[in-house]
């Protein structure tokens, strides 16, 4: 698992550009969940949220980041568990806005 800096080294180093935002924004809630943050944007449904926000250029550098903290890029949230309900508000909001469900449940 890489920080900030170590991230946008490894993008500079690949890509030419070091994509800090993108790397802010997928870690945007690691310091109010430490592990947990990734259920929000570390996976394939994060990645297309990636490259609305930030265009299709920005998408390597995510699926980089991803990869370095993962060892590999995960399907969807489900991937993660979280007891947080907060968490699973936010995670709810972004990719299951008609599911009463809450997102931190099995199917």
């Amino acid at each position: 698992m890489m920080d900030k800096l170590g991230h946008g080294k490894s993008c500079e180093a690949a890509f030419g550009n070091s994509f800090a935002a993108v790397h802010d924004f997928l870690d945007q809630y690691s310091k109010a969940f430490p592990r947990q943050h990734r259920k929000v944007y570390h996976h394939r449904q994060g990645l297309a949220v990636i490259a609305e926000r930030f265009g299709p250029e920005a998408v390597k550098a995510a699926e980089r980041h991803i990869t370095e903290d993962e060892g590999f890029v995960p399907e969807d949230h489900t991937h993660y568990h979280t007891e947080s309900e907060e968490l699973v508000r936010i995670v709810q909001d972004l990719y299951d806005p008609g599911d009463e469900r809450g997102a931190g449940d099995d199917p």
